[in-house]
């Protein structure tokens, strides 16, 4: 550094402005050399931390979707036992007859089938710190980023239909009190409290969980056709959300096989 500003005032001293006027230039390109290198090192820097982020942002929607695979599987195996149960319980109930052997069957059906559906709960998490955050920038690859925005989309209808069928549900539960003696269900019910996938236990094992008894708190036939109307609404929102679920577990299994595609492209050297 000494040595620099003694050539200045040697240059000067000497008269000589043209060489100082050159120096000068030239501490100024070396100047803005090293600014640009500095920043082509912090651009480089930032670039591998972006990437590094992403990597880990993706890995974690995979775990989410992992998740909601296992969640979406579950509901969907699950409905579909319900909803077989209701057409069963439909069936018997378009055809009414006066005798205790339709009545018992169509009381064990109402308590297995009425009380419960399965409603898949979501891992939204990495995706709500990705948009929260702007993190969504980071993902490179077009085509995953649209995707992954076309599942959160989804899960948002999905969930929305979960709450659609919830009015349905409760007309059903409704109809169930007006039709039937609740006291004899007793011990059913309490089955079903212990563990409620017991739910999709065999029908024949409800059988013994509900005594003889008078099964209708009567026999007048517009309660026998409320429950019916109300199951028919139920059952039509509940094919709506399966049809959901079943869409959205395509979704997230493609999704899934993306982001593994482009983990394994963007890992190499």
């Amino acid at each position: 550094m000494l040595l620099l500003r003694r050539l200045k005032l040697d240059l000067l001293m000497t008269g000589s402005v043209r060489k100082y006027i050159a120096y000068a230039f030239g501490e100024i390109v070396l100047l803005v050399i090293g600014i640009l290198i500095a920043l082509q090192i912090n651009d480089l820097y930032q670039e591998r931390l972006d990437r590094q982020t992403e990597r880990e942002f993706l890995a974690s929607m995979n775990r989410d979707l992992a998740r909601d695979v296992s969640e979406l599987r579950a509901a969907v195996e699950g409905n579909e036992i319900l909803l077989k149960g209701l057409n069963d319980t439909l069936l018997l109930l378009a055809e009414p007859r006066n005798d205790n052997v339709w009545k018992r069957d169509l009381y064990i059906h109402g308590v297995k089938y009425t009380y419960w559906f399965i409603v898949a709960e979501f891992s939204r998490l990495t995706m709500a710190q990705l948009q929260f955050s702007g993190g969504m920038r980071l993902i490179t690859d077009p085509q995953v980023r649209e995707a992954m925005l076309a599942y959160e989309k989804g899960l948002l209808t999905t969930q929305q239909q979960s709450r659609d069928v919830m009015p349905y549900f409760h007309e059903v539960e409704e109809s169930h009190k007006r039709l039937f003696e609740l006291q004899l269900s007793k011990r059913a019910m309490e089955y079903i409290e212990q563990d409620y996938l017991n739910i999709l236990q065999p029908i024949d094992v409800f059988e013994s969980l509900i005594p003889q008894g008078a099964y209708l708190s009567s026999n007048d036939p517009l309660l026998i056709d409320d429950y019916y109307d109300d199951m028919l609404y139920y059952r039509t929102a509940l094919n709506i959300l399966m049809l959901m679920y079943r869409q959205q577990l395509d979704q997230a299994e493609s999704l899934s096989k993306l982001i593994e595609a482009h983990l394994q492209v963007s890992s190499r050297p």
